[in-house]
């Protein structure tokens, strides 16, 4: 029997095995229907997850709700507020010089590695929009994205040249070498 709570943000018709499948769309294997920019609490108990996952869905989300409230803030609280202590936050975004991030006309929100790094260093301004504190586990970038074998063998050539130094990639490379996506794995800390 599997002991680990998983639950998968925007999960479309992928859902993670073993996980509750959360989305605003009543897809097959959708558990629990909700709006992840309604603003209100997830329908979950507090630190009730042992993993939170959420594959190409923050660039979706709207800056702004109706009052004006930055709504990725609300998402991160919540995400924190569900997860158990040291609980992991998995996320794959695309990465901001991707065609895939400013190729599709649905994206509203753009990535880089530092996006994620906000998060571990809040200042006392940004603790009082989102009051979390996550750690980065692991980043990596990710080149092509798919499952055909040529892209895998693409992948295992270019990921760990990129992946070798991250502000090297960033400032340097990734004009030449843009990535697909940013996978990082955050884990909640205690405040």
């Amino acid at each position: 029997m599997n002991d680990i709570k998983i639950l998968d943000l925007g999960c479309g018709m992928k859902k993670e095995k073993n996980s509750i499948g959360l989305d605003k769309f009543p897809y097959s294997g959708v558990d629990v229907i909700y709006d992840l920019e309604s603003g209100k609490k997830f329908p979950f108990e507090d630190c009730f997850f042992d993993k939170v996952n959420a594959f190409h869905l923050l660039e979706h989300i709207n800056n702004k709700d109706f009052r004006g409230k930055d709504i990725i803030y609300h998402i991160f609280g919540e995400v924190y507020r569900v997860l158990k202590p040291n609980g992991i936050f998995h996320i794959k975004v695309p990465y901001f010089k991707s065609f895939i991030a400013v190729g599709v006309l649905e994206h509203k929100r753009f990535f880089s590695s530092k996006t994620f790094m906000w998060f571990e260093k809040m200042d006392e301004f940004n603790k009082r929009e989102c009051n979390v504190e996550f750690g980065v586990h692991k980043l990596r970038f990710n080149y092509l994205l798919g499952e055909k074998k040529h892209f895998k063998l693409i992948n295992k050539i270019i990921n760990p040249l990129i992946n070798f130094n991250h502000n090297f990639y960033e400032l340097l490379l990734s004009n030449l070498l843009p990535c697909g996506e940013i996978e990082v794995w955050m884990v909640k800390k205690e405040k």
